[in-house]
């Protein structure tokens, strides 16, 4: 779902040694479906869904979009498709973008939501990349071992033979 894409898609690319149960798999999404529906709940995909609904729709967009004059986005290297739909509803052409995202390529963890696929490059012509060459954090060790003097030997109170 965070992918957009058909589940025999999915499948046949990422689990191929399942693609004869899509039928199976779609059964079950229906069932969980209806029953979330049944108890008045939704997950978190639901809420994704949701928010990418009200961001993009004409008639709510600009009105959510007013609310919020910068938004910035940590470990956007992470995000999904769906995720990057609700940003550029959020931050519509017609304003100003005032979008920031912030990510270590070599750190996207969220393979398994479908985090992960975007880059900077992608956020559109309007976009600036500045990219780190020297990660701060390799460049110099945060933690010195401290110096600790050597015991030339131990009191006989603080020996023992247990």
């Amino acid at each position: 779902m965070n992918a957009g894409e058909r589940l025999t898609d999915m499948l046949k690319r990422n689990y191929p040694w399942c693609s004869d149960e899509a039928e199976g798999i779609r059964e079950i999404f229906r069932a969980y479906t209806e029953r979330k529906r049944r108890q008045h709940v939704l997950d978190y995909d639901d809420l994704l869904l949701f928010w990418k609904a009200l961001a993009t729709s004409p008639a709510t967009g600009p009105q959510f979009a007013a609310m919020f004059e910068h938004i910035l986005v940590d470990e956007y290297r992470d995000t999904n498709a769906l995720e990057a739909d609700i940003l550029e509803g959020m931050r519509p052409a017609a304003g100003p973008r005032n979008l920031t995202v912030v990510g270590d390529d070599a750190q996207a963890i969220y393979g398994f939501r479908v985090g992960g696929r975007l880059l900077p490059e992608q956020a559109g012509p309007a976009a600036t990349l500045s990219r780190e060459r020297v990660r701060p954090r390799a460049a110099e060790p945060i933690h010195r071992p401290r110096q600790v003097p050597r015991i030339r030997s131990l009191p006989p109170r603080c020996v023992s033979d247990q």
